[in-house]
């Protein structure tokens, strides 16, 4: 059910932190918030307040840090930024680095909870700056937690993972077990909110063998959330996959343990959503009322806006499927106002197209067009590869139904041509009875004139039924051509807006490259226009393609091998660039990473392997190596590089080539004598 919305679950929790990342993070930890006394936090905080001015500041660092906590619990936001100003202040005042780390870890974590996240990141930056000068463990990793976290609501899926490694890294070494397993688990929840199910599920189980591991050494005692963690990622990795049956056993399972030991790790409200979610898709719309309706005050009570959406658009679907479109159709409509108000394309997206489809079954058709145009408006930034799954399926069964109808109808054809001939055979005989008993024949003449009436009468219902059907059948072919040419003409248009707003980025690129004073910045900028014009690229064979599934590979390469020629012009006076490439079709997925691949390596090939106006050759070659093997070879006769650069890889280009080969799950090898040359072998993988 990919049309219910994601949640990203899973914040990483450091000593004594858990309210306000709870909250900040989409409300992961304990379940006391959603039950919370709120006039209790404004009880503490002016408690503390009115203790400030006779602490000492040792003490009063920490007293700030539990009033901004507070004051996010209670949604007031110009508190907390207040507070958190103030701790800044008597932390520069005591000239303490950790206490300067501590601050700057309260404007970090208010940021993200405000979704401004290039302010998050500026103060996690400055926190890891103070938490290294300061040596403070603990805050170097909670920086990079803060940090991935960041990139990962931007969307920057590379930078939060690398985050997350690193402090993951910084645990391992200092011995944080439990900080460790968090880490493990974001990562898990990174993937699968990225739609890498698989590599989701591997690090939910490396959590669970973390587990096993703090077990048998004594030290799961310090880590007690641990284990519900891991069985929580799985869940929704199956709940991803529409394994609904196993994801609702296990919820079972973890709300029954959860309720015994009075300690949630995951708030009872994110549970019970997941419960109503795999209930609803097993059709079970009564069961799963009960738990959306428990889980609505919570999510109400603690402002969290993109669960509470998820809410409201799972008690829409609930009361669709009880027939009750008004109500679905109210539900869903107050998912799509926090959409709009969270600014969340994915909620606005997702809403939208349900309202669409509600109105549509009740047959409000100006109030599905509207929806409908809203959902398309979001189609350029936001690609639904589940609505194209979708789309093969129901095209694949009305396939099947297509072949069933025809069956059908030949079926009748057969019935309609024996009764004909059977019509004919008692004609027949029934003469021959005339001649033969003529005594008879008045009655004989009166029994066939009434089975003749009877088998027309049959012929003819045969026969209107079969024109009704063969209308149908018409109607259901129209339609679905028309779609497949609304689906094309909408895939191509995707293509061409993207292709030309990678274009406008480079020329905005290419206008601050002319403005920017420092060369390497200039270089940096133009790295970046030549990767978007190698993915532009793709997108312009796409939209001007008659598939648009698959590509051929060759002529991509030696396209792009052109624009690189162009880009470096001056260098290919002396330099020639050779692409030799196997008439081969792939997916646009690939043949992405290919073109950024070769981008990569030729444009570093132009800018360093020939120094001083020395001429040679840079040759890519890419072939077929088995039914679904491949190899991409791109070499130079330059004066190479030193192996240990290469197995550095320092720089950004190598280490997007190196990851590029761990996406392809390809092998990526490097030849320094007599120039350079890398080749890297992959084989496709099969499309879901």
């Amino acid at each position: 059910m990919r049309s219910f919305l994601p949640v990203f679950l899973g914040p990483s929790l450091r000593l004594g932190e858990s309210v306000f990342l709870f909250l900040s993070l989409f409300a992961l930890g304990q379940p006391a918030f959603a039950q919370t006394d709120f006039n209790k936090f404004r009880l503490k905080i002016d408690s503390l307040a009115a203790l400030l001015a006779a602490s000492p500041d040792t003490v009063r660092v920490k007293m700030y840090k539990e009033m901004v906590k507070h004051a996010v619990v209670l949604g007031d936001k110009n508190a907390a930024l207040i507070y958190a100003r103030q701790s800044e202040a008597l932390a520069r005042r005591m000239r303490s680095g950790r206490a300067l780390a501590d601050a700057y870890h309260n404007f970090s974590l208010l940021y993200l909870r405000l979704s401004q996240y290039d302010s998050c990141l500026h103060y996690a930056r400055k926190m890891l700056e103070a938490a290294r000068e300061s040596a403070y463990p603990e805050r170097l990793s909670s920086a990079y937690n803060n940090m991935a976290k960041a990139y990962e609501y931007k969307g920057d899926y590379l930078h939060a993972r690398q985050a997350y490694l690193q402090a993951e890294q910084v645990n391992l070494k200092h011995g944080f077990n439990n900080f460790t397993g968090m880490e493990l688990y974001n990562i898990g929840m990174l993937n699968k909110r990225f739609g890498n199910d698989q590599e989701a599920l591997l690090y939910f189980d490396k959590l669970a063998q973390w587990v096993e591991k703090l077990r048998r050494s004594g030290e799961l005692k310090d880590a007690p959330d641990l284990p519900g963690k891991a069985q929580f990622g799985r869940i929704e990795v199956w709940l991803a996959r529409k394994q609904y049956r196993r994801a609702a056993d296990s919820l079972r399972t973890l709300m029954d343990f959860e309720q015994k030991r009075d300690r949630w790790v995951i708030t009872p409200g994110d549970l019970h959503i997941r419960m109503g979610m795999a209930l609803l898709a097993l059709g079970k719309h009564a069961a799963a009322l009960p738990y959306l309706e428990k889980a609505l005050p919570l999510k109400l009570q603690a402002k969290q806006n993109n669960t509470l959406a998820e809410v409201y658009n799972l008690m829409g679907e609930a009361a669709k499927q009880r027939g009750n479109l008004p109500e679905a159709i109210r539900f869903t409509e107050q998912a799509l106002q926090i959409g709009r108000q969270t600014q969340s394309k994915e909620l606005v997206h997702a809403a939208s197209l349900r309202l669409a489809q509600t109105h549509a079954l009740q047959g409000d058709l100006a109030a599905a067009y509207r929806y409908q145009l809203i959902h398309t408006q979001y189609k350029d930034s936001i690609f639904d590869a589940d609505q194209a799954r979708t789309f093969v399926r129901l095209q694949g069964k009305h396939q099947a139904d297509q072949q069933a109808k025809e069956i059908e109808i030949l079926s009748q054809q057969s019935q309609i041509q024996s009764l004909a001939t059977a019509q004919q055979r008692n004609q027949r005989n029934a003469a021959v009875a005339g001649g033969v008993l003529l005594a008879l024949l008045a009655g004989v003449l009166y029994n066939r004139y009434r089975l003749k009436e009877r088998s027309n009468a049959q012929l003819q219902t045969h026969r209107n039924q079969m024109e009704e059907k063969n209308r149908a059948l018409q109607s259901l072919l129209g339609e679905k051509e028309t779609l497949l040419a609304e689906k094309e003409t909408l895939l191509k248009e995707v293509h061409h807006r993207v292709k030309n707003n990678l274009q406008l980025v480079s020329s905005l690129l290419n206008l601050q490259q002319n403005s920017a004073t420092d060369a390497r910045v200039a270089q940096a900028i133009g790295e970046g226009q030549s990767r978007l014009r190698s993915i532009a690229l793709i997108h312009e064979k796409l939209y001007q393609s008659e598939s648009l599934s698959r590509l051929d590979a060759g002529e991509y390469l030696r396209d792009l091998a052109a624009t690189l020629v162009r880009t470096f012009s001056t260098q290919a006076r002396r330099i020639e660039l050779h692409v030799n490439g196997d008439p081969v079709q792939l997916d646009p997925d690939t043949i992405i990473r290919l073109g950024l691949t070769v981008n990569e390596l030729v444009c570093n090939a132009f800018k360093y392997a020939f120094p001083a106006h020395t001429s040679g050759r840079i040759q890519v070659d890419f072939c077929r190596t088995g039914a679904d093997g491949y190899r991409l070879r791109v070499s130079d006769t330059g004066v190479g590089m030193a192996l240990s650069e290469v197995q550095a890889g320092k720089s950004l280009g190598l280490r997007l080539v190196e990851a590029i080969a761990r996406q392809l799950g390809g092998r990526l090898s490097v030849d320094v004598n007599g120039g350079t040359s890398f080749s890297l072998e992959f084989n496709e993988r099969p499309r879901l």
